[in-house]
């Protein structure tokens, strides 16, 4: 037996933590309704007995998922708000929320070419917006944290009152940084 599963979700009002300033409010911290999240995949499952005798049994089970990019909609309910920036490595945050943009993208320096090290022994990252520093505004995409499949396998063999079990995972298509 086995089954398939296509889906695609839309979650309103998610709760999104937002900094405030000490002066509007005594707390530094608010939790809003304010996001939209949409995301999608394709699961599937097959399990088969392999083999049925009086006091033995061999169960064998397969399953995997596919997901497709979770993206934020609509994130923004004050107009006056960009995005939220956390994962903060050496001063700079490596994870932005940005409106229509992939939830779990790790933004950070790029290298100008194939040399990592400039001649003068200093980093040689890109400068987008030439201005002269290295600064968040010169970050790119550089992975994504969230896996896009993940597949597992299961045996299972039984005898009388013993049963011996296990399971093989596996996860694909992520950055681990």
């Amino acid at each position: 037996k086995g089954g398939l599963t296509y889906y695609m979700n839309r979650a309103d009002h998610v709760i999104v933590q937002h900094q405030l300033n000490r002066s509007v409010n005594l707390g530094q911290i608010q939790y809003r309704n304010t996001g939209v999240l949409t995301n999608g995949g394709v699961e599937f499952s097959i399990q088969y007995h392999l083999l049925r005798k009086d006091q033995l049994s061999w169960q064998m089970s397969l399953i995997g998922a596919r997901y497709f990019a979770t993206r934020i909609r609509h994130y923004y309910d004050d107009p006056e708000a960009q995005d939220f920036r956390t994962g903060i490595i050496d001063r700079y945050p490596v994870f932005w929320i940005t409106d229509g943009e992939r939830l779990g993208d790790i933004r950070g320096h790029s290298f100008l070419n194939d040399r990592p090290v400039a001649p003068d022994g200093n980093w040689n990252f890109w400068d987008r917006d030439r201005d002269g520093y290295f600064s968040p505004n010169d970050y790119v995409v550089i992975g994504n944290a969230r896996p896009t499949m993940q597949v597992g396998w299961t045996n299972r063999t039984k005898k009388g009152r013993w049963t011996f079990e296990f399971l093989l995972r596996g996860i694909f298509g992520h950055d681990i940084i």
